[in-house]
């Protein structure tokens, strides 16, 4: 970690005669960190037992047996510091090409730690390679947020239409066995700005379907942990070759939808009984800290 450390440092100093450095609110940041690592560690543990395997095995996995998710999104959020920035510039140019060129320091930064720094465990209980792969994704949304570029993309509809282009046509030259390196990585942004836009578009919507996505949106984080308990009953490569067999698309997209549903739904329930329990809420979802701090 010391490159990076040596990084924000030599970062801080070379706007610091542009701008103050403010953090932002040590005990909220705290907070929401322990939100996110109180869940993977907990249930995380537990899926271990039900596994039948190590604790060990858990933190030294690259993958957390599924939990990456909880630990990396904990860690970016300790990587917006250096976005905190209360610039002294008024220039919105200037002000996004700060945080352009911190975002891309930030990822080479990731690549750098990932494949030559530091060794193959340090880099798996970092969870680095999953760090290294989805932070332009990450800040890229961040970004939006704090730029307010979110309804200026609505307004424009060739977004929309060019990201859902790219994404078919994209797809489609990798099922002819086309490989590129970045390739992925830009079928996976179009594809991320085609559902920001079918979402977006839908915000003030009140029917029955954009209720139940609510409900899906406001309850991603039991869907998350919890989902692993019901795959467990599942014989997924079992369910694989039947769908294959069939080789109806139709067959297999709506047996996917229901199934993703069914375990959607499944984790809310079993997220709401658990908080019910306010001794195991608290342990779950890190809330005893908010007495400690």
């Amino acid at each position: 970690m010391g490159i990076y450390i040596q990084f924000s440092c030599s970062t801080f100093y070379f706007f610091i005669w542009i701008c103050d450095f403010y953090p932002p609110h040590l005990l909220k940041l705290t907070k929401k960190i322990i939100a996110l690592l109180m869940p993977a560690i907990t249930i995380g543990g537990f899926l271990c037992y039900v596994t039948s395997r190590s604790f060990m095995y858990f933190v030294t996995d690259d993958m957390k047996l599924g939990y990456w998710y909880l630990f990396v999104l904990a860690f970016f959020y300790l990587l917006l510091i250096p976005f905190r920035l209360k610039l002294k510039c008024d220039k919105l140019v200037i002000k996004v090409l700060i945080d352009a060129g911190l975002a891309l320091g930030v990822w080479i930064v990731l690549f750098l730690l990932s494949r030559y720094v530091l060794s193959k465990n340090i880099t798996n209980i970092l969870s680095l390679n999953s760090c290294y792969n989805l932070w332009p994704f990450f800040i890229l949304g961040y970004l939006f947020r704090k730029w307010d570029l979110t309804k200026e993309i609505m307004r424009r509809n060739w977004i929309f239409s060019v990201s859902l282009v790219s994404y078919v046509s994209i797809k489609l030259s990798l099922d002819n066995g086309l490989k590129m390196h970045f390739i992925p990585l830009i079928m996976s942004f179009c594809a991320i700005m085609s559902l920001f836009c079918l979402f977006g578009w839908r915000e003030n919507k009140h029917t029955v379907f954009d209720r139940q996505l609510g409900l899906i949106g406001r309850n991603t984080l039991d869907i998350y942990i919890y989902h692993y308990f019901l795959l467990q009953m599942i014989s997924l490569p079992l369910l694989g070759k039947w769908i294959s067999s069939t080789g109806n698309y139709f067959i297999e997209g709506v047996l996917l939808i229901l199934l993703s549903l069914s375990i959607a739904y499944a984790s809310i329930v079993i997220g709401k009984t658990i908080k019910k329990s306010h001794w195991l809420g608290k342990v779950v979802y890190g809330r005893f800290f908010n007495i400690l701090i």
